[in-house]
């Protein structure tokens, strides 16, 4: 297993190396293509520069300081109209030879990629990749690797583990367990980030919206339902968007507990740590912690705490001592007790 680590700015590249990132994800959003297209039709699902690098000379920065250690480019909007395709085809044949692999959702667009250039192709989470024939299916297409999805059960992901051979299977490992699948998700973050009034846009654009989560997650319930329903960033959902859930029946009970539940995810940092001892065994190829836009520091914390789980893997303990360790070891570097909020509860 290796670990995959999110990255935004090329200065945080050698830090995420240093604390035990084998692989490295990133976005771009430059200029020219805001101006084109604005960052509502952004080139992979995250909409501003909180969450990317703003051009193709960063991203070869990054690719020059990561040395061996392979970068990802993600490129996994759902569909994208022909002349965004040819400006995503003009940056990859400045970056070919530089990034390893490209992630990727839209197959007219991975089609085009395989014939002209010599970058690998690693099916997104947005692929909806929820059993084994799926993932043929995109070994077929020549994709190297797939992103299963993170609604997956730890027992089904072992399942397309045993049945999916010479394709790696990368899962989610830390934080955002959103509720939604990307795959079949038509929210307009974009609109979002934009248009947000208020204090809840100011959060945003400052990145301690972050802060607030984070702190929520470490205090008493009491204090996390009170924060929850002050609703601090503007909206009870997991992706911060303000709507209104209704139910076709008028049974406004059934909507609210639907919305409830979406805002339990906003305030927690999921994570797999446990899970670690069955991927092992299924022979999962990569960890994905998620988080482009998370401060640099939550980064490191989660690239070591994955590397120190890794390296106790290797003593071969049992499943209930690992779970003991991986709590242990969770305290040790957040700060704080597990609180079980898992990736794949059992």
């Amino acid at each position: 297993m290796r670990i995959l680590a999110p990255l935004k700015d090329a200065a945080e590249t050698l830090a995420l190396i240093e604390a035990g990132a084998e692989e490295l994800y990133c976005g771009v959003l430059t200029e020219e293509w805001k101006r084109e297209y604005t960052n509502i039709a952004s080139m992979n699902r995250r909409y501003s520069g909180t969450a990317n690098l703003g051009s193709v000379e960063e991203l070869e920065n990054v690719c020059e300081t990561a040395g061996k250690i392979p970068v990802y480019l993600t490129l996994n909007e759902q569909y994208y109209i022909e002349e965004q395709q040819e400006a995503i085809f003009e940056l990859l044949s400045k970056i070919e030879g530089k990034i390893k692999a490209v992630i990727a959702t839209d197959i007219g667009l991975i089609e085009k990629i395989k014939d002209n250039f010599r970058i690998g192709i690693h099916i997104s989470t947005g692929g909806t990749s929820f059993n084994s024939e799926t993932v043929r299916f995109y070994k077929e297409l020549g994709a190297s690797r797939v992103i299963i999805p993170r609604q997956v059960t730890l027992g089904e992901i072992k399942g397309i583990a045993k049945k999916t051979k010479g394709i790696e299977l990368e899962t989610f490992a830390m934080n955002t367990r959103c509720p939604n699948i990307d795959g079949f998700c038509t929210f307009q973050h974009g609109l979002d980030e934009l248009n947000r009034p208020g204090a809840g846009g100011l959060l945003k654009k400052t990145r301690m919206d972050f802060h607030i989560m984070d702190k929520t997650q470490g205090a008493p319930e009491w204090v996390q339902k009170i924060v929850k329903r002050a609703d601090l960033l503007g909206s009870a959902s997991a992706c911060q968007l303000n709507y209104r859930i209704e139910s076709i029946e008028g049974d406004e009970k059934a909507a609210q507990t639907v919305k409830r539940k979406q805002q339990e995810m906003t305030y927690k940092n999921h994570c797999a740590g446990c899970a670690l001892y069955d991927f092992e065994k299924a022979g999962i190829a990569s960890l994905k912690i998620v988080g482009r836009e998370n401060p640099i520091g939550k980064k490191i914390q989660d690239v070591k705490y994955l590397k120190a789980l890794k390296d106790r893997l290797e003593d071969k303990p049992g499943r209930k001592e690992f779970e003991e360790i991986a709590k242990k070891t969770y305290k040790d570097i957040y700060g704080r007790d597990c609180r079980n909020v898992c990736y794949y509860p059992s």
